[in-house]
């Protein structure tokens, strides 16, 4: 009977995940971002899909500002976005942006929750609109358990 059963289960294992027995993917073509030596390009109005693989995972995306600089409004939202998972509440991003030297212009302690930088947006998502000098400026997105979780993120003028 305990054959039958565990038969049984691999059966049904099996076919909900087409006869695969690895855990999701998660979309993060930008891979490895994890400095801003290696961010990945992220141009105005063109939103990028990515993952926070783990707990320690910081992914950077790289803006090239025009002359006279520009105002940004920069947003993360769950995959479909449009939302940030108010159902399940899995996708909370932090969010920081970084001038061409790697100094901060947005910031806030990592692990705080003040405005703008934890929680701005959409339930646990962020939604933050900052000044940038003209020049290369980045993006860094982070994130919270439960991870892994893939999230969109969104440049563009406000």
């Amino acid at each position: 009977m305990r054959k039958t059963l565990a038969l049984a289960a691999a059966a049904a294992t099996a076919a909900c995940t087409g006869g695969s027995t690895a855990g999701p993917t998660y979309p993060d073509p930008g891979e490895p971002n994890d400095t801003p030596a290696l961010a990945t390009p992220l141009a105005l109005g063109t939103p990028v899909v990515a993952t926070i693989a783990g707990q320690d995972d910081r992914d950077h995306f790289r803006l090239d500002v025009p002359a006279g600089g520009a105002t940004v409004r920069v947003r993360t939202f769950d995959q479909t976005g449009a939302s940030c998972d108010p159902v399940h509440r899995a996708v909370d991003t932090y969010l920081e942006v970084l001038d061409a030297g790697e100094s901060p212009l947005l910031s806030c302690p990592f692990g705080s929750h003040p405005t703008p930088c934890d929680d701005s947006g959409l339930d646990r998502c962020e939604d933050v609109t900052v000044s940038l000098p003209e020049g290369a400026a980045y993006v860094r997105v982070s994130g919270y358990r439960p991870v892994p979780f893939v999230y969109v993120l969104d440049a563009r003028a406000p």
